[in-house]
């Protein structure tokens, strides 16, 4: 989660935008049930395992996701993809 005392302002004014788990599954051309078992991995021992970042807030019980921190993840799914690394769950390749 951010620690940014403007955050709300800054999402408020359009500066950040925030994605849903639906304009994410959106995005990625992928099923919710997909992204839940994305986002539920969680073995830090394995390094070749990609894990989907924790959301940057949460706006009642739904988690959201900046577009910076999506696109930090999907920079590094591609990098993964091309330098043959198999990902727990490759989602983008």
């Amino acid at each position: 989660m951010t620690d940014d005392d403007d955050f709300e302002e800054k999402v408020a004014n359009g500066d950040i935008v925030l994605f849903g788990i639906e304009q994410i599954c959106e995005k990625l051309s992928i099923s919710r049930s997909s992204f839940i078992r994305i986002r539920s991995t969680d073995d830090p021992v394995e390094p070749a395992k990609m894990y989907f970042p924790l959301p940057d807030t949460m706006k009642g019980r739904s988690p959201k996701w900046t577009t910076e921190t999506l696109n930090k993840w999907m920079e590094k799914a591609i990098d993964y993809s091309k330098r043959g690394i198999n990902l727990q769950h490759p989602v983008i390749g």
